[in-house]
């Protein structure tokens, strides 16, 4: 997601929470087309991009906390 100027950490972080966060959905979407096709390869490379980013998200908003 494009933003303008950032002048702030939180306001910086909460851009990159906002744009994980749509990034994880569409993902999410990829994952069940690759499911309902039985494409194990890409689901298991989704599942574990999903799993990091989701990780990713709870760090910062636990910093932002």
């Amino acid at each position: 997601k494009e933003t303008g100027v950032v002048t702030g950490t939180d306001e910086a972080i909460k851009n990159i929470l906002d744009t994980l966060k749509l990034l994880i959905a569409s993902e999410r979407e990829l994952l069940a087309l690759a499911s309902e096709i039985d494409d194990e390869v890409t689901v298991a490379l989704l599942s574990d991009y999903i799993s990091g980013q989701e990780k990713e998200v709870w760090m910062l908003t636990s910093f932002l906390s």
